[in-house]
């Protein structure tokens, strides 16, 4: 009884194989179906408005380059969609630092405590929905703040040009937007420009392959008249600062090459130059799908990723 049992298994182990490939086929041909029967899937494949790439910035970039379709849905169509309560925690962060450095700039005193309470003031303030969520983020961001200002406050201080400086650059074909979270003068003709990190700390390969800093010392020069000589990731999570350089040369080629292909990609046709995922009910853009049309929405990237070859 036993040797027949281990032959039947055998026989299912061998089959295997050919049944993963068969369900794999069925799966593709259903994808193809559903994108025919899809009247969203044919939306998604309809060409951009015309002129409606008119700005890129660098994460606007990045996005499309991570997913073509999720880059639509949010630049082209406009779709609402829920702000991550990282995103909140990261603006209110933010407007905490700009805070303390406008004060130092301008030579006025502020203590911590109203630093703090400012953030407090903030975070409520904001659509963070999930309790938990909120306190975690408030516990978190006070603890990292005092860190902070305990350090910066016990440093010399830097010589802070501007905070929030927005910019607008023409690289090729394209405009270019921006806004550089401090620049501080190192010399007569010189600055380090500063980005602050709420998220997950980058490593020093992030900051060497950084588009957003290439975009940022290219930005000094050309509005500025400075040549950025140090460009400054500062993690906030754990204090710790990552530096880089770029010339401006280098920045120019950078950007003028990820503008070009981009701008002309977004400009005529949805490609897909990195294979992605489904997009499922779970993933950010999964409201927007029952469970019959998200495999359309696959089937969608898919297409996009053969016009790309072609």
């Amino acid at each position: 009884m036993s040797s027949d049992a281990d032959q039947r298994d055998m026989q299912i182990v061998r089959q295997e194989p050919n049944r993963i490939q068969q369900d794999s086929l069925f799966a593709e041909e259903e994808q193809r179906i559903a994108l025919q029967q899809s009247n969203v899937a044919g939306w998604l494949l309809m060409p951009p408005t015309a002129g409606f790439v008119s700005g890129l910035s660098a994460s606007a970039i990045e996005i499309y380059e991570q997913c073509p379709l999720r880059f639509k849905l949010e630049r082209e169509w406009n779709l609402p969609r829920e702000v991550p309560a990282s995103l909140h925690y990261g603006t209110a962060m933010h407007a905490v630092l700009r805070t303390f450095y406008d004060a130092q700039r301008y030579g006025r005193e502020i203590g911590d405590e109203d630093l703090l309470e400012q953030f407090r003031a903030s975070l409520a303030g904001s659509s963070i929905a999930d309790r938990y969520q909120y306190e975690l983020y408030l516990r978190q961001g006070i603890e990292q703040l005092r860190q902070f200002l305990d350090c910066a406050r016990n440093a010399p201080m830097p010589d802070v040009m501007e905070t929030e400086h927005r910019f607008e650059l023409q690289v090729g074909g394209a405009k270019v937007t921006g806004r550089v979270d401090r620049i501080d003068r190192t010399g007569t003709d010189t600055v380090a420009i500063v980005d602050y990190k709420t998220g997950k700390p980058k490593s020093q390969d992030d900051a060497d392959e950084s588009l957003q800093l290439s975009l940022y010392a290219l930005a000094a020069k050309e509005t500025l008249g400075k040549v950025a000589d140090r460009l400054v990731l500062h993690n906030i999570e754990n204090n710790v600062t990552v530096s880089t350089t770029r010339s401006v040369s280098a920045s120019r080629k950078a950007m003028s090459g990820y503008a070009a292909r981009n701008s002309t990609a977004i400009g005529s046709k949805w490609v897909c130059p990195r294979p992605q995922g489904a997009v499922t009910a779970r993933s950010p853009l999964g409201a927007l799908y029952s469970p019959e049309t998200s495999r359309s929405a696959s089937s969608t990237c898919s297409i996009m990723r053969l016009q790309a070859s072609i």
